[in-house]
């Protein structure tokens, strides 16, 4: 996990991450994984709720993108695919600027087309 994170970040994440009580972490990640396993991706509900979406992933995820997520998120008029040159899952540390500039750009386009 460190090497996906800005070097002058990392120390500072790392450490905040070992203040957490592993125990409470083991819950945490049971449920988690538990809910994932009962709740198919959300890629088709996204591409298909006529709301505008946009998904980013980093470049360098560890967690990729299946192909039938990108189908349907590439094959959606509302939905759009940002795969985040030189990020990984640390996207919105890794690249603040960028992140921020798609936010700004998604709330835009999401008001203008409530008009």
């Amino acid at each position: 996990m460190r090497g996906s994170l800005p070097p002058d970040q990392a120390d500072d994440v790392v450490a905040e991450l070992a203040n957490n009580d592993p125990r409470f972490v083991r819950r945490q990640t049971r449920a988690y994984l538990q809910y994932l396993g009962g709740h198919p991706a959300l890629a088709g509900d996204l591409a298909t709720s006529g709301r505008s979406t946009t998904v980013i992933f980093g470049e360098k995820d560890d967690v990729k993108i299946q192909p039938e997520e990108r189908a349907a998120l590439e094959g959606s008029p509302s939905a759009s695919l940002v795969i985040m040159s030189g990020a990984g899952h640390f996207a919105p540390i890794e690249k603040p600027g960028r992140v921020a500039e798609l936010i700004v750009k998604a709330l835009g386009s999401d008001s203008a087309s409530s008009r």
